[in-house]
């Protein structure tokens, strides 16, 4: 099929999935000498117009082994056109439960048609010592050669609708997604006011005049604005019972995920 342009979306509050997956499109398109484009749909949700010949790398991080809520609300202006498409999931080393198959059903109902999938395993975004550092600068490079290889088979084959489904449930899952665990806080006498944490938000949970307040209603546990904040005024909410859960979370999660590329249907389409 005929890929003129290859397109990274994600939801990405701590960058990470939108690292992955604009590394996938860029390799994807150096690969067919396509064009490159890269919309991060996490606060503003401009999102392109998509063709039949955009082949979308779409990414989203998974929480609790989840499809963040938000994350579909983030990519509500998405439509493909019967657009060949390459699920990412970014998860925090543990587990990337029913994210993939939530996303699969979501890109099918529109308009993008699922070829094959990867699980992307990144910091946690909680326990941040646990997959410290990914992705590395060797876990990009690996990135930009799945894109390159996926998007060559993608190419290969007659068909958008050629490939074989992916090897996931396609029941979407009944129970509802959990509340976090943990959400962001702010100390005050640090905070300079700046409002980085106010853009970074996905929900709106955060004050633009008091931005030392946060909505706990609204907050997701992205931890979106920690990272931004150059005071280091923003943190888990709970230090203690982080501290506390951090040394069996990392016994349990802290040992080396190899990243994992789903794409048996699509080597059949193209031997096909």
């Amino acid at each position: 099929m005929k890929i003129d342009r290859c397109v990274a979306l994600a939801f990405s509050p701590c960058k990470s999935t939108l690292k992955v997956a604009t590394q996938m499109a860029l390799g994807a398109s150096r690969a067919l000498g396509a064009e490159l484009a890269v919309a991060n749909l996490t606060v503003k949700r401009d999102a392109p117009e998509l063709s039949p010949t955009d082949l979308v790398c779409i990414g989203v991080p998974v929480f609790a082994g989840r499809m963040p809520p938000l994350a579909k609300k983030a990519f509500t202006q998405v439509q493909g056109l019967f657009s060949p498409a390459i699920l990412v999931a970014a998860y925090g080393n543990r587990s990337c439960g029913a994210c993939l198959p939530e996303l699969g059903l979501w890109c099918a109902s529109h308009g993008l048609i699922s070829q094959a999938a990867v699980e992307a395993p990144c910091q946690h975004t909680i326990v941040t010592s646990v997959a410290a550092g990914r992705p590395t600068k060797e876990d990009l490079t690996h990135y930009r050669e799945i894109g390159a290889s996926l998007a060559q088979k993608i190419s290969q084959a007659a068909s958008v609708f050629d490939a074989g489904p992916l090897p996931f449930s396609q029941e979407a899952p009944t129970t509802p997604p959990l509340t976090p665990a943990f959400k962001a806080a702010c100390d005050p006498d640090r905070c300079i006011g700046c409002g980085a944490c106010v853009a970074a938000c996905p929900a709106d949970a955060i004050d633009p005049l008091e931005p030392y307040l946060t909505d706990t209603s609204r907050c997701i546990g992205c931890m979106g604005c920690i990272p931004v904040c150059p005071t280091a005024a923003r943190s888990v909410d709970d230090a203690e019972k982080l501290a506390r859960l951090t040394p069996e979370f990392e016994r349990a999660y802290g040992a080396f995920q190899p990243i994992r590329v789903f794409d048996d249907g699509l080597a059949k389409a193209v031997r096909d």
